[in-house]
């Protein structure tokens, strides 16, 4: 586990569910997420740091939301090599599209409230959710 992450409340809720009831996958740098996850609805949390920190550094952080986290991974982490960064990642399996921007926007809140910095947060702004 990315441990500035220990600080995440361990009853971290979504419309009543636990953080244990959302299933988490941690997924290290240079790991690939599990076949299980691919093709539902996911929140991920992306922790960035330079590679010559091993892991030290604060880095920052980005939230984002899919239905096929290896192909997303994949993209941020390309993108992020460029910068000399490493990319270590923690996905949450929710029910649908609506829990997960409404878990993503909740995540992003939190992590700003505890002073962690965001490469981009735009998506913490979201307040409609569809009940689908």
């Amino acid at each position: 586990m990315i441990p500035i992450l220990q600080e995440i409340d361990k009853t971290f809720t979504i419309e009543g569910e636990t953080r244990e009831s959302l299933h988490i996958v941690d997924i290290p740098v240079g790991h690939e997420p599990p076949a299980s996850i691919e093709g539902q609805s996911a929140v991920y949390l992306l922790h960035i740091h330079l590679k010559k920190s091993k892991g030290t550094s604060l880095g920052v952080f980005y939230v984002g939301e899919t239905e096929s986290l290896n192909q997303r991974l994949r993209q941020h982490r390309m993108f992020y090599k460029r910068n000399d960064c490493l990319v270590h990642c923690l996905a949450f399996n929710v029910p649908n599209k609506s829990m997960a921007r409404a878990l993503e926007t909740k995540l992003i809140t939190t992590l700003k409230s505890k002073g962690y910095s965001f490469d981009r947060d735009s998506d913490a702004t979201h307040t409609l959710f569809s009940r689908a």
